[in-house]
């Protein structure tokens, strides 16, 4: 195996964690020398989102806002399951206990 060194731009310091585990995890590693070749074919995704990073620092509510951003994620998924749990257990539907369930006054032609 070859070790190839290079030098690390400074902008590379506004890449994300999450950013470096999906190059890390994702990364082609099948043949000799794929692994550099992949690596180059996602450079300008990479050098994008620096570059959006950097942007954001010097905007500190909005940093603060996407740094968390996974955070924010999962506390809206919660909170829409949630949401949904306490629509399916108490909203009334009429009729269900009596095996009936209302007929709706509304029709509809298709055609």
């Amino acid at each position: 195996m070859e070790q190839i060194v290079f030098p690390v731009p400074n902008i590379c310091e506004f890449l994300t964690q999450e950013s470096k585990l999906r190059v890390y995890y994702t990364t082609e590693r099948d043949e000799q020398g794929s692994k550099i070749n992949d690596f180059f074919l996602r450079s300008e995704d990479l050098f994008n989102e620096m570059i959006w990073q950097k942007k954001l620092r010097a905007q500190p509510i909005l940093y603060w806002c996407s740094r968390n951003m996974s955070f924010w994620s999962s506390i809206s998924f919660n909170l829409a399951v949630l949401v949904n749990l306490l629509v399916a257990f108490f909203y009334p539907l009429e009729g269900i206990g009596g095996g009936k369930l209302p007929v709706s006054q509304h029709t509809f032609k298709l055609f």
